[in-house]
């Protein structure tokens, strides 16, 4: 299996976009084929409670296309953004914001407001981790340090979109706290820090999103 870094990645997308592929597609398929394999692994999603957490990056926007898609599955879906709306970082994550549909919106900055949510959480039949993907480098600052401990405190099964938050995408160092997925679905080529760390990534899906 051909694993890449999170520097390759950005290459190929570099390239995929150069061939026509836009961002706004990669991110449509991307949160399609999650959707898809939240389906096929704990679904069928029709009744069912899922709880997305969302940064303010791309992997937030993949979270975005991801909740609508389930959505329209049938699910009952609370999407969960750890940022302001207004500091959402690209226009592709940003536009997938505005066409949520049929989802429960939930804005959180601040640990205390997170906490107001811990009974969704607690309720879920499914958790979807899409805060971070390759883009954590940093110390864990709040609320996504909190965001992740509630994640890790829940008994529903995790999916994580690309890489478990937490999970350094190109060492596999482990931040602290990391989510601990149970399913990680990664995208077009499976990261270098997924490689044996189970512990945290659980059963790994590869999944395309149009990139020859």
């Amino acid at each position: 299996m051909e694993y890449l870094t999170s520097r390759e990645m950005a290459e190929e997308e570099r390239r995929a976009a150069e061939r026509g592929v836009t961002v706004e597609a990669m991110m449509e398929k991307a949160g399609l084929q999650v959707a898809r394999v939240v389906n096929d692994r704990y679904g069928p999603l029709a009744g069912r409670k899922v709880v997305v957490f969302c940064g303010s990056g791309n992997n937030g926007g993949d979270g975005f296309v991801a909740a609508r898609h389930m959505a329209d599955m049938g699910a009952s879906v609370t999407v969960v953004l750890l940022a302001d709306p207004g500091r959402i970082r690209t226009p592709e994550a940003r536009a997938n914001w505005d066409r949520l549909s049929g989802v429960d919106r939930r804005v959180v900055v601040t640990k205390e407001r997170l906490l107001e949510l811990a009974e969704i959480v607690s309720d879920a039949d499914v958790i979807v981790d899409a805060i971070f993907g390759t883009g954590v480098r940093d110390e864990i600052g709040e609320p996504y340090r909190s965001a992740i401990e509630m994640i890790n405190g829940a008994g529903a099964p995790k999916v994580a979109v690309d890489i478990p938050s937490g999970l350094d995408p190109d060492t596999g160092e482990a931040a602290d706290p990391t989510v601990l997925a149970d399913v990680t679905v990664t995208l077009h080529r499976p990261k270098v820090g997924l490689r044996d760390r189970v512990k945290y990534t659980g059963e790994v899906v590869v999944v395309p999103i149009g990139i020859e």
